[in-house]
């Protein structure tokens, strides 16, 4: 026991002295060139996106259709002094943006054709000359 308390007291001098410091490695921001595009006609998914990154800050822009005739642009940066900042905007595409048509299939309510009187249990069967045998 005695042997583990002087090992604890030795590494608290050592860490006092700056022997036993702790290895820290600070990693470069990632720095980076992103770019997608789609561009469906059929299904009228149009969208693109930029974005770039470097030293710690980034910048981008992404762009889609939407479904009610506007084009939206959202231009943004991001670092660690401002944080996230966006700007939105909408353009007029003049018409509508088509998609596919959506396949639905409706279903029609059942009928009855026919009424069947319940089966009982036991071979008991009501007699219809009696409305109630309890009195």
């Amino acid at each position: 026991m005695a042997f583990k308390i002087v090992l604890l007291f030795a590494c608290i001098a050592a860490a006092s002295a700056g022997i036993l410091a702790p290895i820290v490695q600070h990693e470069a921001p990632a720095n980076y060139d992103f770019n997608y595009e789609v561009h469906d006609t059929n299904t009228g998914d149009i969208k693109r996106q930029h974005e770039v990154a470097k030293d710690g800050a980034i910048s981008g822009e992404y762009s889609l259709y939407d479904a009610d005739g506007f084009r939206r642009v959202v231009t943004y940066t991001a670092d660690d002094h401002h944080g996230f900042q966006a700007n939105v905007q909408r353009e007029p595409l003049g018409h509508k943006v088509v998609s596919a048509p959506v396949v639905t299939k409706v279903i029609q309510p059942a009928t009855v054709t026919k009424v069947v009187s319940p089966v009982f249990s036991h071979g008991w069967q009501p007699n219809p000359h009696v409305s109630n045998p309890w009195g």
